[in-house]
């Protein structure tokens, strides 16, 4: 059997012009191809209309690797790639008329460079934009002027010592000439590990499971040469979020998996050839970049592997993450809801998940060493939450542990039983038991194993906190609502409001992500950070008031909001020093007193023009973080010193603001998804 691997390093390929050229057919294009998307998911299969080249032959020269198809060692570089003979790829281009036409290109040679010949000659078309893609699409389309083909990551693998089974690794080039050299990278991830230990060779399967889409079907969607993976797909394609790799297996040796890119938080379940399984959770997040491999540890399968780490129905505390400050830490809780004995790994999965993305926003990024995360697991006797009317009465009764419940379409009834949470987290987490916190001072983060909409968080007047945050659609993408309407002047409510223009969305831009942005809004924000809501529901102004009443709470909350334009909480700390700040960084510009907020277009007042506290972007405005890191060093015992947090503050919007490959691939603008509307605001209660 050949054998390949993706590898890190490009693959050069020489064009050499073709021969015999003949006219080309014209058909006309369906219409549909210029606009061929059905829903945010889906996209029609063009493949039918592809378009052989027209006749003749051309040859290609590929060095430097090429296909990814042969492995052997090669010092340092661990591997050194080589083509195979009878390797092909397909080269796709797409005429004035719409037609889209493909060549492929096959070798009888071996080696790191081999020539391949073309029955058909693309170059007769005087077309400018050339895609090449090994072994070669699944299916094809065109949209909105991007070239859709389709990849796919089998969710069943095979294990090859050293390798993974040919054709599983799509590479991709692009070229405006077929006289150019193409320059071929990789379309999926690697993960590579070892297996040691007795057991490996009873091994029959590993599942690589994931929160999130990690084999299937995808589009590759070519932008600017750089082949992007969404998790959009044609018509009819299957999307899974785990991966089986199937034995046999050998002590010693070193395997791989195919998978999307991304951060993914990965449960492994081995099973041996006796019936036996294990399920292991990775602590940490995992980053998968297109055309790299990411290593994880040995797996050592020794004698007792199988009968090891089982974990015996009831309630648990897991210590996740601990404080090293040196301070009093911390404590914030997860606890599951709708999860049955058996899916209480999926739920710890998806808690590591949501805790990962907490910490990898700021400022609790920066301020990650004065918390105590605790997991706390317990089983529901049913899978899912209680659906209601809308109105509080269950239409559709699930058994879960705490109740959670909520309308099919409607978020403003989303509860739970307190008095059952309270009573559970007082005696399970241990920060409670042995008196190092009071549970009032513990903010509860309640996943719910249900994929509806929803998001609600609860607060008593003393700091009493909790919050519900469902597994939203599955985990898959959401696109967030925007805001309609902005004031027209940001000092004087009776200048009334006006629509949001395109320019005001193209300086802000647009927030994607998924069930974890929501996590970072209802628990880092109105949980943790004890933030109200900036966004406003519709066109209808509060009326102005002199005082916001939860501001004068023993615990003070909403401090985020200013019921005057002049004077706002934030004066002292920002707006006395914004000239200052904008010299050390202009993003600090930002700051200022911005009309609309807490549900309202007119008469309150923001830090800044957008935030994680409206769009749900894993973003925290200026005054937001000086508000958490006061909450924190309250609790910590620590002085708060501005001028030690504008010392360590980091301001950075992934939206706005760029940052690494994997975060432009997140946001990447066109990319379809769920929608998802704004939610209520917490609900205020007097402890």
């Amino acid at each position: 059997m050949k054998r390949s691997i993706l590898l890190t390093t490009a693959a050069v390929i020489a064009l050499a012009a073709g021969c015999s050229k003949q006219p080309a057919p014209t058909p006309p294009a369906p219409d549909f191809m210029n606009d061929c998307l059905i829903d945010p998911w889906t996209a029609i299969d063009a493949s039918p209309y592809l378009l052989p080249a027209p006749a003749g032959y051309s040859s290609v020269t590929a060095v430097n690797g090429g296909s990814r198809t042969y492995l052997e060692p090669n010092g340092n570089s661990r591997v050194s790639v080589k083509w195979s003979a009878g390797n092909s790829f397909k080269m796709y281009t797409r005429d004035s008329s719409g037609s889209m036409y493909h060549c492929t290109y096959t070798t009888s040679d071996s080696g790191s460079q081999a020539v391949f010949v073309g029955k058909g000659d693309l170059t007769y078309l005087g077309t400018t934009a050339f895609h090449s893609i090994y072994p070669g699409a699944t299916k094809t389309g065109y949209s909105n002027g991007d070239y859709l083909f389709g990849v796919n990551a089998p969710a069943e693998q095979t294990a090859i010592p050293g390798g993974v089974e040919e054709d599983l690794n799509y590479s991709y080039a692009y070229s405006e000439s077929t006289s150019s050299d193409l320059h071929f990278s990789n379309v999926f991830s690697l993960l590579r590990f070892s297996l040691s230990g007795e057991k490996a060779a009873t091994l029959q399967s590993i599942e690589f499971m994931s929160s999130d889409q990690i084999a299937g079907d995808f589009l590759m969607i070519p932008t600017d040469g750089i082949p992007y993976i969404t998790q959009r797909h044609f018509t009819g394609d299957n999307s899974s979020s785990t991966i089986t790799l199937n034995g046999p297996f050998l002590s010693g040796k070193e395997y791989y998996v195919v998978l999307a890119p991304g951060v993914r938080q990965l449960k492994l379940t081995f099973r041996d050839s006796g019936g036996d399984s294990r399920a292991v959770l990775a602590s940490n997040s995992l980053t998968f970049t297109r055309g790299h491999v990411t290593d994880i540890s040995d797996i050592a399968l020794g004698p007792d592997f199988y009968t090891s780490g089982q974990e015996e129905p009831g309630a648990s505390a897991e210590l996740y993450m601990e404080a090293s400050s040196g301070y009093k830490p911390v404590s914030i809780v997860v606890v599951p809801d709708g999860y049955t004995q058996d899916q209480l790994d999926d739920y710890k999965m998806r808690a590591y998940s949501a805790i990962n993305a907490l910490f990898d926003v700021e400022p609790y990024k920066s301020y990650k060493e004065y918390f105590n995360v605790w997991v706390l697991s317990v089983a529901s006797n049913e899978s899912g939450a209680s659906v209601t009317d809308g109105k509080g009465n269950i239409t559709e009764y699930h058994d879960c542990y705490f109740g959670s419940r909520w309308g099919a379409d409607s978020y403003s009834d989303m509860k739970l039983n307190e008095d059952v949470l309270n009573s559970f987290v007082e005696s399970t987490c241990p920060d409670i038991l042995n008196g190092v916190r009071d549970r009032k001072e513990v903010p509860i983060l309640v996943l719910i194993n249900d994929d509806r909409y929803g998001g609600m968080c609860y607060w008593g007047s003393n700091s009493h906190r909790y919050c519900m945050v469902p597994y939203i659609f599955n985990g898959k993408r959401i696109r967030f609502s925007q805001m309609e309407y902005v004031a027209v002047s940001d000092s004087d409510p009776s200048a009334g409001s006006r629509d949001i223009t395109e320019e005001d969305i193209a300086q802000i831009g647009v927030s994607r992500g998924d069930w974890r942005n929501m996590v970072v809004h209802e628990f880092g924000g109105h949980c943790i950070g004890r933030l109200t809501d900036e966004y406003w529901l519709d066109n209808v102004p509060r009326s102005a008031v002199s005082t916001i009443s939860s501001h004068n709470y023993p615990i003070p909350f909403a401090r985020n909001i200013s019921a005057s334009y002049s004077p706002t909480p934030w004066d002292d700390d920002l707006m006395s020093r914004r000239d200052q700040l904008i010299t050390v960084n202009p993003l600090y510009a930002r700051i200022g007193s911005f009309q609309g907020g807490d549900l309202s277009v007119l008469n309150r007042w923001r830090s800044e023009f957008i935030s994680c506290m409206d769009d749900n972007r894993l973003y925290f405005s200026t005054w937001q973080r000086d508000l958490i890191v006061r909450h924190i060093f309250d609790l910590a015992g620590v002085t708060f010193n501005l001028d030690d947090f504008f010392a360590k503050d980091v301001i950075f919007d992934p939206i706005r603001d760029g940052g690494s490959s994997a975060t432009r691939d997140m946001y990447r603008p066109g990319e379809p998804e769920y929608y998802g509307p704004r939610l209520l605001p917490p609900v205020y209660s007097e402890d």
